[in-house]
């Protein structure tokens, strides 16, 4: 005689109510989204429970069930034919339990000491790459060697790439393209000393020592090329600028008031409008706007859940993140998503597969449109992200609610927004 099976419980995702369990015929996990008014969750979860625990309902669920318990229940849809399980009895359960711990424990061990070695292995590999099997690689020019490293490289996108090799060109401009590799062994001292002279060649600081975050990239960048060639340098006589250092280069983090957000989506046009009102009116990042589909909204699309899946590039800091969306937001998705499954295409109708590519489009238009409408801040993909943070914390919300809302770090909100204090700003003025 099996063990019973015990009932399916809520559980909660944000403000989103929803159901897990190991589905009987399927043989996988599955997740229902049963949505964010309490009495309809637990309405749908009797009638999933109703099905879970009675086997002769599993090939044919009642035809009464709500649909989204249907949907994922999902046994007609996938033509699967499974006798209902026999369970062991609890003494073989338990011993078997104990076997499978024992080998999970043996394996991590495997993994762990598979990890070292494969970071060893790693660390050689960049040593001698580029070098061969002797020293004489290292008699190679150094704009030679930068050609035939950069030809072979693959970023993480078109613009990378062209930024890599911005920055080692201007490197070998400084240590010459006609100086040996062998030269650059042990010169931590001067490629420090050229990092920290190091000014903008382009934009509003052109001229400008060059700020820390972008030195940040610039060591990195160079490190990586010197090491894949074969260069013996020591990293750590190459100093970083520090966390504090980049951020006060960075400045503190700006915002518009709910006027200039207002003006400024009147002066977009209407694909580039939509972004900018969601994105105010709920704290998204920017690269997550073009990565939003039908899927993704509850039951009613009164709640977005943003989670981690194949081909997402997302900045989820807590594996997944919840956000109850206000009317404008909710008519916003309701229109984009009345025909279609994502809510931002291309211009040839396609996905968006490479996010920061759309962020920098959109930037573009936030920066004409701010022009047009003669805002003084400096905007950028960001702003309305930060814009949205402002206006909550000065309607009230905690720092923790707003943190929650962001998907980010309390401390992090805290250090930006801490100073702001409750204003003639309405917990509805994210509504533009």
């Amino acid at each position: 005689m099996g063990r019973p099976r015990k009932p399916i419980k809520l559980q909660h995702e944000g403000l989103s109510h929803v159901a897990r369990f190991a589905h009987p015929v399927l043989g996988r996990t599955v997740r229902i989204n049963l949505g964010a008014d309490p009495q309809e969750a637990r309405a749908h979860l009797a009638a999933l429970n109703r099905v879970f625990l009675n086997p002769d309902l599993w090939q044919n669920p009642p035809a009464d069930l709500p649909e989204p318990v249907r949907r994922a229940w999902g046994v007609e849809r996938s033509g699967v034919v499974m006798p209902p399980p026999v369970m062991p009895p609890p003494e073989t359960a338990a011993a078997e339990m104990a076997d499978l711990q024992a080998e999970v424990r043996t394996r991590d061990g495997e993994i762990a000491r598979l990890r070292a070695e494969n970071m060893r292995l790693r660390r050689e590999l960049r040593r001698w790459r580029g070098r061969g099997l002797d020293a004489v690689a290292l008699a190679r020019p150094l704009g030679e060697a930068a050609d035939e490293w950069l030809a072979a490289y693959r970023g993480r996108s078109h613009r990378h790439v062209l930024d890599m090799r911005s920055e080692l060109r201007r490197f070998t401009r400084r240590f010459g393209a006609e100086t040996p590799l062998a030269d650059l062994e042990g010169a931590e001292r001067r490629i420090s000393e050229w990092l920290a002279g190091l000014v903008a060649s382009r934009g509003p600081r052109q001229g400008q020592p060059l700020s820390a975050g972008r030195r940040v990239q610039a060591r990195q960048r160079v490190l990586r090329f010197l090491a894949d060639v074969g260069v013996a340098f020591d990293r750590s006589q190459i100093p970083r600028p520090s966390k504090v250092e980049v951020r006060r280069d960075r400045g503190a983090v700006r915002w518009l008031e709910i006027e200039d957000a207002r003006r400024l989506a009147d002066a977009l046009p209407d694909y580039w409008r939509d972004a900018w009102r969601l994105q105010v009116a709920t704290g998204l990042r920017p690269g997550e706007i073009p990565t939003i589909e039908a899927a993704d909204l509850s039951v009613g699309g009164g709640v977005l859940t943003l989670s981690p899946g194949p081909g997402r590039n997302l900045t989820l800091k807590n594996g997944s993140r919840t956000i109850r969306l206000p009317d404008s937001a909710r008519e916003i998705l309701a229109r984009r998503l009345a025909d279609d499954t994502v809510a931002y295409r291309t211009a040839t109708g396609l996905p968006w597969h490479d996010p920061g590519r759309w962020c920098r489009y959109y930037a573009r238009a936030l920066r004409d449109a701010a022009e047009t409408a003669e805002i003084a801040v400096r905007v950028d993909a960001r702003i309305g992200r930060r814009t949205c943070a402002s206006l909550l914390v000065r309607a009230g919300r905690s720092i923790e609610q707003v943190a929650a809302l962001l998907g980010d770090d309390p401390a992090t909100v805290r250090e930006h927004y801490s100073a702001l204090t409750a204003a003639d700003v309405d917990a509805g003025g994210i509504e533009i």
